[in-house]
């Protein structure tokens, strides 16, 4: 499947997602679909028995039932998750869980951000970078933080398709392209 056609699909799921739950419900169905795309990522033997052909869908349903309770109590998420099984999705739970956290977001006019330092930052450094990026965003902003020691020193921050990147390791990388150039 392609790229383009894979991300439709996702968006088109994680819009229903989002409009089978109640207001009340979203930070919670966004906890449990991160948790459960990152033990699909995380976890061979699971995509092998979701995926495998030789099981039969109840067998396979109940493996879905069983470990969506184990993040929420939510039954329309158990139940979202079984569509997605019944009809040969399920391989795109990473891309719905990415979509549905974006609408999600956007919903709440919340910033969503990646920042990579070269070391970790402290508390009053993670609090002057959160106050600024909630300028952008109502509701405020969600980060998270990573640590790449590769950077020497700065910062990368990412929010959305946007990309800000303040290290030494960027502008050494930004120099030698202006020296190839030459």
């Amino acid at each position: 499947m392609k790229a383009k056609e894979s991300n439709k699909i996702a968006i088109r799921y994680a819009k229903a997602l989002l409009e089978s739950l109640t207001g009340n419900d979203l930070s919670d169905i966004l906890k449990a679909i991160k948790a459960i795309a990152l033990a699909w990522e995380e976890h061979i033997e699971l995509r092998n028995v979701l995926l495998n052909p030789a099981l039969g869908i109840k067998e396979r349903s109940q493996v879905i039932d069983d470990l969506s309770k184990s993040v929420t109590n939510i039954t329309q998420f158990s139940s979202f998750l079984n569509v997605l099984l019944e009809n040969g999705r399920i391989s795109a739970l990473p891309q719905v869980a990415d979509e549905f956290e974006k609408l999600v977001l956007t919903m709440q006019k919340t910033v969503s951000a990646t920042v990579t330092s070269a070391v970790t930052l402290s508390d009053s450094e993670k609090q002057s970078i959160m106050n600024e990026l909630s300028k952008y965003g109502q509701a405020g902003a969600t980060v998270n933080w990573q640590v790449d020691p590769q950077l020497i020193g700065g910062l990368v921050i990412k929010v959305g398709d946007k990309v800000l990147d303040n290290t030494i390791r960027g502008a050494m990388d930004r120099m030698r392209q202006v020296l190839v150039a030459i």
